[in-house]
């Protein structure tokens, strides 16, 4: 798995760093600040009878996103590691689009910045890490109950 992981931070440098600055105005979500601006989840059955979760222009497989929420683990204690200058992005493709999550130490507040970005979405400012843990647990509740 931290091959796959590896692998999955390495690919994803270049797309997400343009994704890094959350816009001031991006509202908080209803009900949580642990996110800023986080794009509505639906579940829907393909063409071929598959269930796929839609966030956007969007769409990935069930095991695409437990990949993700796989790799949580290990995204953050790599995260935890960061130095001043330093950047760690996980990133899932999916049948359409990405789901990406970027970690910045941020020298001026001694603290990482978590930044969550989806293709043709507005990116979604994280509070920190348990609101990571969090986004990890909604994902697999979300696709155990409507599957």
């Amino acid at each position: 798995m931290a091959s796959l992981f590896l692998l999955t931070v390495t690919w994803a440098v270049e797309p997400v760093h343009a994704a890094l600055e959350v816009p001031e105005d991006l509202a908080p979500l209803t009900g949580t600040s642990l996110f800023s601006s986080l794009p509505r989840f639906e579940l829907e059955l393909s063409s071929e009878g598959d269930s796929q979760l839609v966030i956007g222009i969007n769409a990935f497989t069930p095991q695409q996103l437990l990949q993700f929420v796989n790799a949580l683990p290990d995204f953050l204690e790599g995260a935890a590691k960061l130095a001043e200058g330093q950047t760690l992005v996980l990133r899932q493709n999916g049948i359409q689009g990405y789901v990406a999550l970027a970690a910045v130490f941020e020298p001026e507040r001694g603290s990482i910045r978590y930044t969550l970005t989806f293709q043709a979405e507005a990116p979604s400012s994280v509070a920190g890490v348990s609101a990571v843990q969090s986004l990890g647990f909604e994902i697999v509740n979300m696709l155990l109950t409507q599957e």
